[in-house]
């Protein structure tokens, strides 16, 4: 998964599609996800069955993060025939270590945000602000189905998301308005997509991070790192009540 491609620098965008191509790509993904959405409903429709929590929960997120790859793959390195490492799926060039072990601080300097706005906006009375609890809806998952939660929400999504947002979107219009406001574009779409008013400037504040790391890193692991660091924490106060 992780190639080589002695073409693109560290630190920055150095892919070959555009605006257009980014533009394209997010409409691909969310009319996929339409079509998905559509076809599973008639499905359970046809076949008169409701399924379980579970597999609600498991089909929901495993086919969202599959077409968030899908469409960033195709209209990104197979449109343009070249290597996936264009979608930063490639160590950092420099200072390997130094970048890998970075998401840590940057994981903790984004909880410690929102540890923040919280206590903030509840102090002030904004309660339509306030970040919701973690939850799984009606799905408590034990045993296996932690593992295969676990597998989902703090492998699967991040990755997907990072490849998405951070590989796909970033670079892709980065080369046009410049990194700092591509940045601030591609966060507002990443809290966007959680849907939630409470949660929208603390992911956007992360979104923004993240960003930043894959801009000097020029590799989407350590954004994918912290972000799954994130993500596995929110699961663990959700399984095990922590708080």
């Amino acid at each position: 998964m992780i190639e080589d491609d002695s073409t693109l620098n560290a630190g920055s965008p150095g892919v070959p599609w555009g605006p257009r191509h980014v533009v394209l790509g997010v409409l691909l993904f969310i009319a996929s996800l339409l079509v998905a959405s559509f076809l599973y409903q008639q499905v359970k429709e046809a076949v008169d069955v409701e399924p379980g929590a579970e597999f609600e929960f498991a089909f929901l997120f495993a086919i969202t993060s599959i077409l968030m790859l899908l469409a960033s793959w195709a209209l990104g390195p197979v449109l343009h025939k070249t290597s996936i490492a264009t979608l930063g799926l490639r160590l950092p060039r420099k200072r390997v270590l130094f970048f890998m072990a970075l998401p840590i601080p940057v994981f903790l300097v984004s909880l410690g945000f929102t540890v923040a706005y919280t206590l903030v906006v509840t102090a002030l009375g904004w309660h339509a602000l306030e970040p919701p609890e973690p939850s799984l809806g009606d799905f408590e998952p034990v045993g296996a189905s932690l593992i295969m939660v676990f597998i989902i929400v703090a492998v699967l999504v991040p990755f997907a998301e990072e490849v998405l947002f951070r590989g796909f979107i970033f670079p892709g219009i980065s080369n046009s308005i410049g990194p700092i406001k591509a940045a601030l574009v591609t966060s507002v779409l990443f809290a966007l997509a959680h849907q939630q008013v409470g949660v929208f400037i603390p992911i956007f504040v992360t979104g923004l991070m993240l960003a930043w790391l894959y801009h000097k890193s020029g590799s989407i692991w350590p954004s994918f790192i912290a972000h799954g660091v994130q993500n596995a924490l929110a699961l663990a106060v959700v399984a095990w009540g922590l708080d």
